[in-house]
């Protein structure tokens, strides 16, 4: 069996710092859907895929935070 040590305060430094980055993450996101459509295709283009790829790292970032408030 392996054994880990585990700085708790470090653990919760680590959650506060995701818990953060995820609250930038989102009004990112809602700024940046705030912005309006330009008309070229490929640019509506890319901004779906960054609104795509923002929702992915939000889901990421709850999806740990959550797991490290379980752990505590």
């Amino acid at each position: 069996m392996i054994q880990i040590e585990v700085d708790e305060k470090e653990i919760l430094v680590m959650a506060y710092a995701i818990e953060q980055y995820c609250k930038q993450l989102e009004k990112n996101r809602s700024e940046y859907q705030k912005v309006k459509t330009i008309e070229s295709e490929n640019l509506k283009i890319v901004k779906g895929e960054m609104l795509q790829r923002i929702n992915e790292a939000i889901d990421i970032c709850n999806k740990i935070t959550n797991g490290l408030k379980k752990w505590k």
